[in-house]
């Protein structure tokens, strides 16, 4: 089965994006015994689907929902996928038919007539369904007092309405398990528990996070406060059995209001957590974005916090990093963007694709710059700030989150080399954006009709928070930074689609943001949505022993892993590049190659680095020495002896030549060292 199964329809609330999460939290022995899995309520199936490829030790699974027409199609795509794909093939092959918007708007209302007007069989409920969620709006399921589906026609004109991999994945999936499909209340699910281990996952309709915010109109049957009471209740008496087990998610009320401890409340006498979530689906558009939501559990796993309770307590959407720590430092990205409509998009789904050429050839020309934007991918670590430029406005993003010790940032799929070495599959597409315009390759486009191929096949992701939108005037900033006599690199970025930022920038810019009262609205405005697998990036894509195309491409290689350069590359460090070092005008700066900051011993602020590297692609020679003299001598008339102390300078080649000590200029020569990556050790001047 090449293709992973996963949900066949986009759910709201759908827990594919906390998987990683929920599986810290499992119970710690599910691997050593056979036990049946139940959910509830499982809606779109993420946690099924996952748990099934899991746990191949799940001996009977259950599922329920109140949903008739869910519970319909899950049973249609165990039984009858093959005729399914058939029939919903041929209708996607007619909407596209559709000449224009209003044409396809009006297919679009027909199919909705005949899915709630007319009696229908398995199969076209199903196919009627599955259409109806990839061409309304956003993706909702939605039924007014009367149980018939009333979300109106959505703007996605290109939409995948018959993915037969994933039908066929699933079918699969739910033929090799036992799988018993329920529709009926959640408490029925008690009586098909098995004699062994039991696993039961509850992911309800949510409480809303205040009076107007309420989205749990799945079915016609409303879940209120009494139902969720109820629930509590059928746990506590799941509780009781010996050969339980029972996790639940549910909204975080009093992280939006900290008077509404419901929750807490009523579950006082179990285990409650807390995890990050993206509800890319709300009655009120304003809530969207990323939030936290319980995890309550009746049992405790070994490790007395799990890695994504710390992650919570250090990168809380309600709590910025400074209120945890102060003193602690951080890097940063400022991008620049040219249009208010890719602001709003950004902020609204969490994430950036820098727009460049797409390379489809094994390797980029020397002259691509397709290594140096990667370069500044590779700067990134999870929770470096983000922060966009448009027209004079700073607007604060959020933290960025995938790999801690490496490169932050995601594949995404096939225009890049290291797209295709990593097989990463397109999980964001601005093809789909209405005012671009889609190539016949996936993931290329153009912005306009005679304009350039353009693609992003690197994207990173960050979770908002509370100064999420929130911004500043640039004039803000440039005025706080110029109490330092020397440029930095938000103030002197040039041909640049984005830049790194120094730790005391970023601190500058986050203790300004914090304190502004003007915000861009974003929630619930971006026109497209994610879809498919992400790849984050893996340090084993790239290599030192690789061939060079270009002194950027060493660059890129050394910023996404110092893990070669451990035992001298010691401390924790904010990673950022081409640096000005220079005293001289931007057309004329000098800049360095790679600049680390340290995160225990920042000299003034942060905003001079402690480390300077100097590249060369080849072999480096007594002009190299010469140029990280000059860093020196103007790193020298910028500090304190005391801070100067603290540099060091590091020319990093594959070759180290042959340079006589008599034919440089030794004063700084305690602080220079000379690495050759050929020979993995340090090389010394002759003579």
């Amino acid at each position: 089965m090449s293709t992973e199964a996963k949900p066949f329809l986009k759910w709201a609330g759908g827990k594919g994006q906390l998987l990683s999460q929920l599986d810290e939290h499992l119970p710690d022995d599910l691997h050593g015994q056979r036990f049946t899995y139940i959910e509830p309520f499982v809606g779109g199936g993420a946690m099924l689907f996952h748990m099934l490829r899991k746990f191949p030790n799940i001996i009977h699974a259950v599922i329920n929902d109140i949903n008739p027409h869910l519970v319909t199609a899950y049973r249609v795509i165990k039984e009858q996928h093959e005729e399914l794909i058939r029939r919903l093939s041929a209708l996607e092959q007619d909407y596209f038919s559709q000449t224009d918007e209003e044409a396809k708007k009006e297919y679009f209302l027909n199919v909705r007539n005949n899915f709630n007007e007319n009696k229908l069989d398995d199969v076209d409920r199903t196919k009627y369904m599955m259409f109806l969620n990839r061409t309304c709006f956003n993706g909702l399921y939605r039924v007014n007092g009367k149980g018939k589906f009333n979300v109106p026609f959505g703007r996605n004109l290109h939409p995948t309405i018959c993915n037969a991999d994933t039908i066929q994945a699933d079918s699969e999936l739910l033929n090799q398990v036992n799988v018993t499909i329920l529709n009926g209340d959640f408490e029925n699910t008690a009586n098909y528990m098995g004699e062994g281990q039991n696993f039961f996952y509850f992911d309800p309709p949510y409480r809303p996070l205040n009076a107007t915010s309420s989205f749990n109109s799945y079915a016609k049957e409303e879940f209120n406060d009494n139902e969720q009471l109820r629930l509590r209740n059928f746990c506590s008496r799941l509780n009781e059995q010996p050969n339980v087990k029972w996790m639940l998610s549910n909204a975080d009320c009093s992280a939006k209001n900290p008077e509404d401890t419901f929750f807490e409340d009523i579950y006082a006498n179990f285990h409650i957590h807390r995890v990050f979530a993206s509800r890319a689906i709300n009655a009120n558009p304003s809530k969207r974005g990323k939030l936290t939501e319980l995890l309550i559990k009746n049992y405790i796993c070994n490790s007395s916090m799990k890695q994504s309770d710390l992650d919570f307590a250090l990168n809380s959407p309600t709590i910025l990093a400074e209120d945890v720590d102060s003193s602690k430092i951080n890097g940063g990205l400022f991008i620049a963007l040219y249009d208010e409509g890719s602001l709003k998009l950004y902020l609204d789904k969490g994430l950036y694709g820098f727009l460049m050429k797409p390379v489809m050839t094994p390797k980029p020309s020397a002259r691509s710059r397709y290594y140096a934007i990667l370069a500044d991918y590779a700067c990134s670590r999870e929770g470096t700030d983000v922060f966009f430029f448009l027209k004079r406005k700073i607007v604060y993003g959020g933290k960025i989150y995938g790999n801690k010790d490496i490169g932050s940032f995601y594949l995404n799929g096939q225009t890049s080399p290291l797209g295709r070495k990593a097989d990463a599959e397109l999980f964001w597409d601005e093809s789909e954006r209405k005012n671009y315009i889609a190539t016949d390759e996936p993931g290329v486009f153009k912005i306009s009709k005679d304009g350039p191929n353009k693609a992003q096949p690197f994207m990173f992701q960050f979770f908002q928070n509370a100064d999420s939108g929130k911004y500043i005037i640039s004039d803000d900033l440039y005025f706080e930074l110029g109490k330092y006599p020397y440029p930095l690199p938000s103030n002197s970025m040039q041909g640049m689609g984005f830049c790194t930022l120094t730790p005391g920038e970023v601190k500058t810019l986050k203790e300004l943001v914090s304190k502004s009262t003007k915000r861009i609205e974003f929630d619930g405005l971006g026109e497209i949505d994610k879809q498919g697998k992400e790849t984050v990036f893996n340090d084993e894509f790239v290599s030192l022993d690789e061939n060079l195309v270009n002194e950027a491409q060493l660059e890129f290689t050394i910023l996404a892993s110092l893990k070669p350069f451990a035992d001298f590359l010691t401390d924790d460090y904010v990673l950022c590049r081409q640096v000005p070092i220079s005293p001289f005008k931007p057309s004329e700066m000098d800049r360095a190659d790679i600049c680390l900051y340290s995160m225990n011993n920042p000299i003034k602020n942060g905003t001079i680095p402690n480390v300077v590297i100097e590249l060369k692609k080849e072999k480096a020679t007594k002009a190299a020495y010469e140029q990280v003299n000059r860093y020196l001598k103007w790193l020298q008339a910028v500090t304190k002896v005391d801070e100067f102390e603290k540099v060091s300078v590091y020319i990093i080649a594959p070759q180290i030549g042959r340079i006589r000590r008599n034919s440089v200029d030794l004063t700084y020569e305690d602080k220079i060292r000379m690495y050759s990556i050929e020979n993995e050790d340090f090389v010394e001047l002759v003579g």
